[in-house]
């Protein structure tokens, strides 16, 4: 069950991965909870991705050429239609999502095995972690055979393999809760079940006790999480922290939030005075100050 006290100070981003732990702390609740959240549907869970991993778009009857019960003449026809059938290799795959069997067998046993996955993720053009759309095949490419199936999901191969050629044996891999990621836009999901609102943005911010707030200025919000974006100690900045760099970045945070312009010259001068208060930021001395109840 999701417990009602409030979660950690900070906001969820949308389009942004969580660890299955670091949502459990969201949620003051353990990772079973959340497991069963994705074996009900009501969420997806994701899974990180070995390097070593060759993922390939392909056509769900295709996937019966890898089935040892799967007849010679069977395979035959599937190779005759491998000019609309070949799996299409992805680029930009971030993160890949588990069935909701996978996450029933990781909250039963603790792991899973898996090769096949019914979708991805991957990044937009603002950095936010969105579903891949799978390309599709012209179902004129199976007019000959009409129960051939024209749904898509993701194969993985050992990285090298020449899909065009041969498919190749699938590669499982091991996955453990360790693997195991949440979108943010599925917690967000599981704190409105909670009884909880959060509000969506591009970053989460570190332990400062700083909580957005409708009444505050949108200036001091997008300063706020610009600081956040390029000294987080515990998050890679997203571009060199020059005062150009985070000025700019400043700009376009502001314009989408508010579909109104950032001045570059107050951009910068703003940059030089959050620069002070968070370029040597101490996250230990702040820990220690909220144990104490000082903070």
């Amino acid at each position: 069950m999701l417990q009602k006290s409030p979660p950690i100070a900070g906001t969820i981003s949308a389009g942004r991965i969580y660890s299955l732990e670091k949502a459990a702390a969201f949620l003051n609740t353990d990772n079973d909870t959340i497991l069963e959240y994705a074996v009900q549907g009501t969420i997806s869970l994701f899974v990180d991705i070995p390097d070593d991993v060759l993922m390939c778009s392909i056509n769900q009857d295709f996937l019966k050429y890898h089935d040892p019960a799967c007849r010679q003449d069977e395979k035959d026809i599937l190779r005759s239609l491998v000019s609309g059938a070949t799996p299409i290799a992805l680029a930009g795959v971030e993160y890949l999502r588990l069935y909701s069997s996978d996450c029933a067998a990781i909250k039963k046993r603790g792991e899973c095995n898996q090769a096949i996955y019914p979708g991805a993720l991957h990044a937009n053009a603002a950095q936010e972690l969105v579903n891949m759309v799978l390309p599709a095949m012209k179902s004129s490419s199976f007019r000959e055979y009409p129960d051939f199936s024209l749904s898509r999901c993701i194969a993985c191969y050992a990285r090298g393999t020449d899909v065009a050629q041969r498919l190749g044996v699938l590669k499982r891999m091991r996955i453990t809760e360790d693997c195991v990621r949440v979108l943010g836009k599925d917690l967000n999901v599981l704190l409105t079940i909670a009884g909880r609102q959060s509000t969506p943005s591009l970053t989460i911010p570190f332990e400062d006790g700083f909580v957005e707030h409708a009444y505050m200025s949108k200036r001091l919000i997008v300063l706020h999480r610009a600081a956040v974006a390029f000294w987080n100690p515990n998050h890679e900045s997203p571009a060199t922290p020059t005062n150009d760099n985070i000025a700019d970045w400043i700009q376009r945070e502001y314009l989408k939030e508010t579909n109104q312009k950032f001045g570059k010259t107050l951009a910068k001068s703003l940059v030089k005075i959050i620069r002070n208060g968070y370029e040597n930021w101490d996250q230990t001395y702040i820990d220690k100050q909220k144990i104490e109840g000082k903070l």
